[in-house]
């Protein structure tokens, strides 16, 4: 816990998982690694306009390695040092760059695989060229003009990437009204606008909040509802949330602050893990260029 190895108090002993280990050794700097690098080095090279035989000769290092520490592939940031009983780490830093998937229905190719498409989500057309594998696919497929989800999307037609821009851990109840909007909420509105009060149902919105709360935790309240209808029930799973150990039981993150562990008819431990900790990304939406995409 204090990076003191020697220290076997047992104030100063936790468990955690083999990743974790490893963060809470480089969080106190007990961290051995063969780099070749400084930290000012990789933030020079990055910012550096120099050709990449250039920086290779200047850093001894090779090509390939001047290209993964530019596009973030190596020499990494570590993100914050989590607490234990959080989700497993995504792997997510802030420079890494997601392609964002979307459902298409190509409408038209021609013989030499140039193809006209639509977006499903706001029905914008498009036209790129296929790659030749794309192509191949493509004409294989027994019904190539049909929507197709965005799990089978061909890289071409990609218009959209993510930037990540931070990482950070979180309790799920630390949320902004902001963040809310940006997780794609939509609150119940009427025709002229105003926000409806659901009443009734088990994960109604009522239910976290209070008359007088304000419209900021109004649409907390929406998200917590959400949040609810999704992670309150119970799912059987084969690691325990606090140990991190191989363990079948039963376990749920509810909104609300609890921490109980409970037996279940089937003989399980079921471990409710309320107000849980979260890993809180946040994003830069990027055109498929890589240029910032204008709102």
């Amino acid at each position: 816990m204090n990076g003191v190895s020697l220290d076997n108090r047992p104030e100063n002993l936790d468990w955690g998982t083999g990743s974790q280990n490893s963060i809470d050794r480089t969080a106190h700097g007990n961290a051995k690694f063969n780099r070749l690098l400084s930290d000012s080095d990789v933030e020079a090279i990055r910012h550096s306009r120099d050709a990449r035989i250039i920086l290779a000769m200047q850093y001894g290092i090779s090509k390939g390695t001047i290209d993964d520490i530019r596009g973030v592939r190596t020499y990494r940031p570590l993100p914050e040092q989590p607490p234990r009983n959080i989700p497993i780490y995504t792997g997510r830093v802030p420079g890494d760059r997601l392609v964002i998937s979307e459902s298409y229905r190509i409408t038209d190719v021609s013989p030499k695989g140039w193809a006209l498409f639509d977006y499903i989500a706001d029905g914008e057309h498009g036209g790129c060229q296929l790659t030749t594998a794309e192509f191949i696919k493509w004409n294989a497929r027994k019904k190539p003009y049909a929507v197709t989800s965005g799990r089978f999307m061909y890289r071409s037609l990609v218009r959209l990437k993510a930037l990540v821009v931070s990482v950070r851990v979180e309790r799920v109840q630390e949320i902004s009204k902001e963040d809310v909007f940006a997780e794609g909420v939509q609150l119940p509105v009427s025709q002229e606008g105003k926000a409806l009060l659901e009443i009734g149902g088990k994960y109604s919105a009522c239910n976290y909040w209070n008359e007088g709360d304000g419209f900021d935790k109004w649409c907390i309240a929406n998200f917590a509802s959400l949040w609810d209808s999704i992670y309150a029930t119970p799912k059987k799973v084969k690691t325990n949330p606090y140990t991190a150990e191989r363990e079948l039981c039963y376990v749920s993150y509810p909104w609300e602050n609890i921490r109980e562990t409970e037996k279940l008819h089937s003989g399980l431990i079921h471990y409710i893990v309320g107000n849980p900790h979260v890993w809180a990304n946040k994003f830069k939406l990027l055109t498929a260029d890589g240029k910032e995409k204008s709102k």
